[in-house]
């Protein structure tokens, strides 16, 4: 059981990275817009 705990949690920790890691370039493409105009 410890074992799959470990790679569960693995595994929300690396989709909350990805989704961080969207935020932050679509936050960056919004900055970049702004910037233009």
């Amino acid at each position: 059981w410890y074992y799959f705990f470990n790679y569960l949690y693995a595994i929300i920790v690396t989709i909350f990275a990805v989704a961080i890691t969207l935020q932050l370039s679509r936050l960056v493409e919004r900055l970049g817009e702004k910037e233009k105009k």
